[in-house]
């Protein structure tokens, strides 16, 4: 980093065992260029997508699918990419993502489908579904009967007693204790 270019160390290449040995003084970035190869790698914006979500699975006719995935440019330079939902392969939505490098970022989606049946979902090529539910075609009427009501005496006994006790103790502990020292000659 210091020369600000590679910089070719002494190794021993194991083409067995796929293994290349390399002193080194410090921790730095290393790379394993062919031979004769002198130029740096090029410094690009590598994309990659991870993690699809669809939630939920499963839904009624006009209600939300939220789909999405994490974006994480791997590459060592800023750069922009097109992030494209596609449902039963034809493109839904696109969203553009500019990401520095080693960031990532969470890009999401909201569906809608209103049709019966099971809806491909491809983002920037991770694939799943989500399925769309037959619509009720006679749902039943609420239940317009009330709960039924227990007898009220009036009293609302868990408010008042803890009231009751308190007025009992304040005044029957005073007179307790003034007869007690009464009843003492000293």
């Amino acid at each position: 980093e210091d020369a600000g270019e590679w910089v070719a160390l002494e190794s021993e290449v194991d083409p067995g065992s796929a293994v290349i040995e390399a002193l080194v003084e410090h921790l730095t970035t290393f790379a394993i260029l062919a031979p004769g190869a002198t130029s740096s790698p090029p410094a690009e914006a590598t994309f990659t997508t991870t993690n699809l979500s669809i939630s939920p699975a499963e839904v009624n006719p006009g209600s939300e699918v939220t789909i999405s995935a994490l974006i994480t440019n791997q590459g060592q330079v800023e750069g922009s990419q097109d992030v494209t939902l596609k449902i039963n392969g034809t493109i839904a939505e696109t969203q553009n993502v500019t990401l520095g490098p080693d960031a990532f970022t969470i890009v999401t989606f909201e569906v809608i489908e209103n049709e019966a049946g099971t809806y491909s979902v491809d983002l920037n090529g991770f694939t799943g579904d989500f399925t769309v539910k037959e619509a009720v075609s006679n749902p039943p009427p609420p239940s317009t009967t009330p709960p039924p009501s227990t007898p009220s005496s009036g009293i609302n006994w868990p408010v008042l007693a803890p009231i009751l006790s308190a007025v009992f103790l304040a005044i029957f502990i005073p007179i307790r204790l003034k007869r007690r020292r009464e009843s003492f000659d000293w």
